[in-house]
């Protein structure tokens, strides 16, 4: 079905995916949210802590009492997404790739209305861009067959990032394959469950 308009507002601690929206989403009056969308237009108002996750075509727009925003380009992966996207009129094109990264501030106290150069932002106190290093993606979890996603668009800064972290894991999973002896593999299986624990908790 075609959403042309999405207005999250009230939420609190929680993470909202959504796939495409043809015309505008509003995150309204939120603290602590992670908002995943592809709109042709996204606005902010009056949120706090939260952090957007975008494909846009024009630059977001961040109004009201607004402060602490992450951003970072949209990273959904689902096998399906191409064809929901398509159904709100949207297509993931190389051309808006960094759009989400100048965005339109009209806060209070924003002396600033338009971003500085992308991803070289200065003491913001409204947003900040995520790491590439600490840029992953979401996968929506699949009942039935899974097909392929579709490929994410980024900013090369990201796609390096997320490419040297995937070299990174068939190297670690290479290695795993080399352990023949049981004990040494018994090891290795509980000092990664021990450090995913750790990260659970951390985060």
């Amino acid at each position: 079905a075609r959403i042309r308009y999405c207005l999250i507002t009230g939420c609190e601690s929680t993470t909202i995916i959504l796939g495409g929206v043809s015309t505008i989403c509003t995150t309204h009056n939120c603290e602590k949210v992670s908002v995943h969308v592809a709109a042709h237009c996204y606005k902010m108002e009056n949120c706090i802590d939260t952090s957007a996750y975008l494909y846009c075509h024009i630059p977001p727009i961040i109004t009201g009492d607004t402060r602490g925003i992450k951003l970072a380009p949209y990273n959904v992966l689902h096998s399906h997404m191409a064809s929901v996207l398509h159904g709100s009129q949207m297509t993931l094109d190389s051309n808006f790739v960094d759009v989400w990264a100048y965005p339109i501030c009209c806060t209070a106290g924003q002396n600033d209305t338009l971003s500085r150069d992308a991803f070289q932002e200065e003491q913001n106190t409204t947003y900040h861009f995520v790491h590439p290093s600490k840029f992953f993606p979401v996968v929506v979890p699949e009942t039935g067959p899974r097909g392929v996603a579709p490929q994410l668009v980024l900013p090369e800064v990201y796609d390096r990032a997320m490419k040297e972290r995937q070299e990174e894991i068939r190297q670690v999973m290479n290695q795993l394959k080399g352990i023949s002896n049981e004990t040494a593999q018994r090891k290795a299986q509980e000092r990664i469950q021990s450090c995913f624990k750790d990260w659970l908790h951390s985060t």
